[in-house]
């Protein structure tokens, strides 16, 4: 098959597999308009009961660590922030879809651990750098790999062999993705992406999280999912098909700025957070 062939095999039916919440698409358009308020916001989340107790316990959880007890939708807008709030719908959402994926080639669950990991990696490093919308790299870091996701569910014995090769002859298992389809796992979660249309960023930390500096638009973003993911790896956390610990890029190190005395400070903070975030699967 030719690369666009491929591109729409694997696209053509993703919504059955994996897809974001419609009270999501809702909230985005409400925050575009100029006329909705605060309580219609809240009115939203509040009409889907599982997805306001997950944000919920999400905002209780020690992600936050607020000093009293988030007991409403509202309070929980307010001091999350309702920007934040949207992405933080969305990235539980997907958790929620990730689990419920079954896949014979790799344990979805530790796959699901990966992602969540660089994830809560993303929002600490955020957290550390003072960063505006420490969501936005947290949904950044969860999403970074959806795309390998796909063709482990359209092609997994293919992808069983890629992965065995990668372990046997370590070789990057994204290497040996790109020269199989002719598009590598980033690209193709970049195109689900601009499908959903999802922020560029998301887009662009997929497609350049492994080379972050050659993102035109959004190159810190992705050097901090850079980071994230060799954290994640690293650490380990979970297992997303890569046998091998991603090398680190000196540059994209440099670029987010993170001194290498703080890193066991940080790791710690990720271990806090991944341990409490897991529980929302459960």
């Amino acid at each position: 098959m030719t690369r666009n062939q491929i591109v729409r095999k694997l696209l053509a039916d993703v919504e059955s597999m994996v897809s974001p919440p419609r009270v999501y698409f809702k909230l985005r358009a409400a925050l575009d308009d100029p006329t909705t308020d605060f309580d219609d916001l809240a009115g939203l989340i509040s009409g889907d009961v599982s997805i306001a107790a997950r944000l919920l316990k999400l905002a209780n959880s020690a992600m936050f660590n607020f000093p009293s007890q988030i007991n409403s939708i509202d309070r929980a807008l307010s001091l999350i922030g309702t920007q934040q709030t949207v992405e933080l719908i969305l990235a539980t959402e997907v958790l929620q879809t990730f689990s419920g994926i079954q896949s014979d080639v790799i344990s979805v669950e530790d796959f699901t651990a990966h992602s969540l990991g660089c994830a809560v990696s993303s929002r600490v490093l955020a957290q550390y750098k003072n960063e505006h919308d420490v969501e936005a790299h947290f949904l950044n870091g969860l999403l970074h790999d959806m795309g390998r996701l796909l063709l482990i569910a359209k092609f997994p014995v293919v992808e069983e062999t890629l992965i065995t090769t990668s372990h046997s002859e370590a070789i990057p298992l994204r290497v040996l993705e790109a020269q199989q389809y002719g598009i590598s796992q980033g690209e193709l979660s970049a195109h689900l992406f601009d499908i959903w249309e999802l922020p560029g960023e998301v887009a662009a930390c997929a497609k350049f999280y492994h080379d972050p500096l050659t993102s035109p638009d959004h190159s810190y973003a992705a050097a901090l999912c850079h980071v994230a993911n060799w954290i994640a790896h690293s650490i380990p956390i979970g297992f997303s098909g890569e046998t091998l610990v991603p090398a680190l890029d000196e540059s994209a190190w440099l670029l987010v700025g993170i001194p290498e005395s703080s890193l066991e400070m940080i790791m710690e903070e990720i271990s806090s957070q991944f341990t409490s975030a897991i529980k929302l699967l459960h």
